[in-house]
């Protein structure tokens, strides 16, 4: 069969760069949209900047308009020579000649009355900022004006006085007027470049004097305007012409200022960048129909050159998966060639040879607990049989054939028990019954010296335990907790099921206990064992293997006070016995003839 050329990884990466033609598109397209968006905004910017410079033209000459009318009105004979009637009739007129521009004018006196228009509502009402308008004027050498303020006659208004003098020179009173912001604001700041209320003015103090705006809010308990976006006030503290500024709703604006003037004022055109902008949205849809068809096809291409390239990395990557859960039968079986499929390959011979590593360690294992186990049984003291026999002997010449009867039987079901099961893990029932077996042979070694009483929950007998864990921990609390001592002794044997979860079995002795300084260390891994026979075993060796076979959670613990006793306590899963193995009626023969 004739070789194959094989696309490299190199081709693949070469496609790969092809498909970079979409982001070269992109590229153009941004650039040339952002030049076009640029070149607009700057035109757009520049004309609303001119717009604002005119308005501010017209605002400056009212104002100075004003003022002149101001000074030439507090300078006038018929102001200090006329009864108040007629001085009211003559600020009526001049307020006229404003054509609406002024809301009131009138004059405080230095005991702080009020004489102008709208007279009698000055006489309800009063004026609460007359006391300071009043104090500011007197201590001013020019025209005052003052900050917006909300006026219980006049509203939203701004204040501008000047001081009378008579013809020699000594001052009389102030005069003050209240101007219509609103009017001023609708007649010299209306340019129509949106349908919103575009113009924002603010004070000196940047107290609102425009009110019908978005940005600002009133204050019902201070009874005041304000502008009530902080970050607004903080960006428009700079000393920036121009800014962009999203409010709290996600709106977004253009803001351009102007204040060139001698009161402070600050005239800010505040546009919304979507009607600003809007003459460019058609181009922008089309620039952005255009790209987003580059972009398309760029997509597509790549999606069928990743997948491509992709599909048998992610299959490789499916099958590490599984054999990372431990599934070691996994394979790759689909045709790959060139560098993928050298990785296959190498990837289904690692798998191989895993398997059978892990293989040769189970079976490493199984027969390393097997040879464990097959060592404890072969452990048995060969004088630990002679003793049994010898009594058995006794027992016969003696006559005493009913208690050689139990004994040969209870030494023959112990046998059979620890040496021709090879089951590592046996019912409860059964290794309590091997218990049982051992505690009487020994009990007619040495009589009257002991007793053992098995105390266990009904539950307890439906689950399982390794072999020989309870005797060796019946032979220690005889040997070394009761026979250490002239006096008899009590073996208890108890057991429960916690949370149906947990197996609690303990082994308690009223022996001669263990010594505080040794008791740490029995269960430790450096602890050495003085004797390592059978009826000697050390606990140290049980609790290993419990957390060979359960793991760490599981194991013994000790709890013993010299000269009072040891409790030896065996925890561990509530693994139930297979219906195969449950006892049959005649498996409770040993222990019917045991007792």
């Amino acid at each position: 069969m004739a070789n194959v050329k094989v696309m490299g990884i190199g081709i693949k990466i070469f496609w790969i760069s092809f498909c970079g033609m979409a982001g070269l598109i992109v590229l153009i397209w941004y650039l040339t949209q952002n030049f076009m968006m640029d070149t607009f905004k700057t035109q757009q910017t520049r004309y609303v900047a001119n717009l604002l410079e005119r308005t501010e033209v017209h605002l400056n000459l009212f104002m100075k308009t004003l003022q002149g009318n101001l000074l030439a009105l507090s300078r006038d004979e018929r102001l200090l020579s006329a009864t108040e009637e007629e001085a009211i009739k003559l600020m009526e007129s001049y307020r006229m000649y404003w054509n609406q521009d002024l809301k009131n004018m009138y004059i405080i006196r230095p005991d702080l009355k009020i004489i102008g228009t709208s007279d009698y509502l000055w006489d309800i009402k009063g004026h609460r900022m007359a006391a300071d308008i009043y104090k500011a004027v007197v201590m001013s050498d020019q025209i005052y004006w003052s900050e917006p303020y909300v006026s219980d006659v006049s509203d939203h208004t701004v204040t501008a006085g000047v001081n009378i003098y008579d013809k020699d020179g000594r001052y009389v009173s102030v005069l003050a007027v209240d101007l219509d912001l609103q009017n001023i604001l609708s007649s010299y700041g209306r340019w129509n470049f949106s349908q919103t209320e575009d113009l924002l003015v603010v004070s000196r103090d940047f107290r609102p004097i425009s009110i019908y705006h978005s940005l600002v809010g009133y204050n019902a308990f201070q009874d005041e305007y304000l502008v009530k976006d902080i970050s607004f006030v903080r960006l428009a503290d700079t000393n920036r012409r121009e800014w962009n500024y999203r409010d709290e709703r996600g709106n977004s604006w253009f803001i351009s200022r102007a204040r060139n003037n001698n009161w402070g004022w600050q005239i800010m055109a505040v546009l919304p960048e979507e009607e600003l902008y809007s003459s460019i949205e058609k181009i922008r849809f089309y620039s952005i129909l255009v790209g987003l068809i580059g972009v398309m096809l760029s997509l597509i291409i790549s999606y069928y050159l990743s997948r491509y390239v992709s599909r048998p990395i992610y299959m490789l990557i499916r099958q590490m998966k599984k054999v990372s859960r431990g599934d070691f039968q996994t394979r790759i079986t689909l045709p790959f060639r060139g560098e993928i499929g050298i990785l296959v390959h190498s990837f289904n011979l690692m798998v191989q040879k895993i398997k059978g590593l892990m293989d040769e360690l189970l079976q490493s294992e199984t027969s390393k607990k097997q040879y464990e186990l097959k060592v404890l049984q072969a452990q048995i003291q060969p004088h630990f049989l002679y003793n049994t026999l010898n009594s058995i002997s006794y027992l016969v010449r003696r006559g005493d054939t009913n208690d050689v009867d139990r004994m040969i039987t209870s030494l023959v079901e112990m046998l059979h028990f620890h040496l021709d099961k090879i089951d590592e893990i046996v019912p409860i029932r059964q290794e309590i019954q091997g218990v049982e077996h051992y505690a009487y042979l020994l009990s007619m070694r040495y009589p009257g010296r002991f007793s053992l009483e098995v105390e266990l929950e009904d539950s307890v007998c439906a689950f399982t335990i390794p072999k020989l864990t309870l005797q060796p921990l019946v032979e220690n609390a005889i040997f070394h907790g009761i026979l250490a001592d002239d006096r008899c002794g009590t073996i208890v044997l108890t057991g429960r099921v916690e949370h149906e979860a947990f197996v609690v079995l303990e082994v308690s002795d009223d022996g001669v206990g263990i010594p505080e300084a040794r008791l740490g260390s029995l269960l430790s891994s450096g602890a050495l064992e003085s004797r390592k026979a059978y009826d000697h075993l050390g606990i140290r060796n049980i609790h290993e293997r419990l957390q060979l076979h359960y793991g760490p959670d599981y194991g013994l613990s000790v709890h013993s006070a010299q000269g009072e006793g040891t409790t030896v306590t065996i925890r561990l899963p509530a693994v139930r016995i297979p219906e195969m193995n449950l006892p049959k009626e005649g498996d409770e023969h040993a222990a019917s003839t045991a007792r």
